[in-house]
């Protein structure tokens, strides 16, 4: 985690300081953000299939030797991008940062254990709140912040960080149920879930190249904009998914909701860094990193809490009488432990009401990702203006 925190942000600053021109910018940017789909196919697809043939251990040892390739690289082709006046590093910035989003996440997952309406959960939630606040007030009194957090004033970068935020969240959210699905209803093993996977993937890369020239053409909001509500229209699609549903139906909304993220991602990423003067990129390139990672956190412990929630509340107790209802209720895969050790008769029964469970559950946690995908794409369209301001362009180009 530590080394990737690392060299994601590097990789947007070199892009920017490289490519000081716009629009050459823009499409540096949209090949950059078409990778985040070859990572979305390559990672579950090598993943499961490294499950089914090795250790588990093996999917860590595997980056082993695509790490080298990576550093051997960096050494002859990366030319040296450095800050002579690199200030020193804000460690209580740090650690506010780290314990509020620490402390969210955790109250995030633990709510359905604990009870949405349970004090734990309440003081959680305020604790966060409470140490995020004290960062963004520390952050703006200190004389060496470890965020500027004066940058989300400009009403590219807030809208542009809004995006990428809510297209991470609700992206990890669904995947996070959809290959619950995969496995779970549809009896595939791991690698044969990774590979459904790919229309997502194949429509992000494709999108992510196609959408800053449709920027040169109507203007960033419209493509932002537009992308979220697309996606938000495939999340909404799928939530109809169920046990019948053929692949090719969840093949083409997986497509359609692939196709919004890939006009999100590469624009907004482009209204990120385009904000900002070439001074200032490694401030947008952590930034955008951030809302990537928190937005792909928060996603699979938002989708998870939901789905775990509306789970367990239908596995009523007549239909699991006799058998570890509470172990059930935890996971689809110990349901699925204790099915499979039942008569077939009533493995039959008690498999179609687990079943029905796991469907109500992705059907809401699904409709919830797409309200936010749609409430982020309103708020985008208000907050992020169409094109860059030509005194900011002409502060880039120097």
């Amino acid at each position: 985690g530590i080394g990737a925190a690392v060299i994601f942000p590097t990789t947007l600053g070199l892009i920017t300081n490289i490519f000081t021109d716009p629009i050459p910018r823009a499409k540096a940017i949209g090949l950059w953000a078409a990778m985040v789909g070859v990572g979305v196919a390559v990672g579950p697809i090598s993943g499961g299939w490294l499950l089914e043939h090795f250790w588990w251990g093996s999917i860590f040892m595997v980056n082993i030797p695509i790490a080298a390739l990576a550093i051997i690289g960096a050494r002859l082709f990366v030319p040296t991008s450095r800050d002579p006046a690199a200030p020193r590093v804000d460690v209580p910035g740090l650690i506010l940062s780290a314990t509020g989003v620490t402390t969210l996440v955790y109250t995030v997952i633990e709510a359905p254990t604990w009870g949405w309406t349970d004090g734990r959960t309440g003081a959680g939630f305020a604790l966060a709140a409470t140490l995020l606040a004290a960062f963004a007030r520390w952050e703006r009194s200190t004389t060496h912040p470890m965020l500027d957090v004066s940058v989300f004033f400009n009403r590219r970068f807030s809208g542009g960080s809004l995006a990428v935020t809510a297209g991470f969240l609700t992206l990890f959210g669904f995947i996070f149920v959809i290959t619950q699905y995969f496995q779970f209803i549809k009896d595939y093993t791991a690698f044969q879930a990774g590979v459904r996977l790919l229309p997502v993937a194949v429509s992000i890369a494709l999108a992510s190249i196609l959408g800053p020239r449709l920027v040169e053409r109507i203007g960033t909001t419209a493509v932002v904009a537009a992308g979220l509500a697309v996606f938000a229209a495939g999340l909404a699609w799928a939530s109809t998914a169920d046990a019948a549903t053929p692949y090719i139906q969840i093949a083409t909304q997986m497509l359609l909701l692939g196709g919004g993220l890939g006009l999100t991602f590469s624009p907004a990423t482009e209204a990120i860094m385009g904000s900002l003067p070439v001074d200032k990129a490694g401030v947008g390139s952590a930034v955008n990193d951030t809302t990537r990672e928190l937005g792909g956190t928060l996603g699979v412990a938002i989708a998870g809490s939901i789905f775990a929630s509306v789970y367990s509340g239908h596995l009523g107790a007549s239909a699991l009488t006799g058998l570890p209802a509470d172990a059930m209720r935890h996971s689809m895969a110990l349901a699925h432990t204790v099915i499979q050790r039942l008569p077939a008769q009533q493995a039959g029964h008690v498999r179609a009401t687990v079943d029905r469970a796991f469907l109500d559950g992705m059907r809401v946690s699904s409709l919830v990702c797409a309200g936010i995908a749609l409430s982020a794409a309103i708020v985008v369209g208000w907050l992020l203006p169409a094109r860059e301001p030509a005194r900011q362009q002409e502060r880039t180009l120097r």
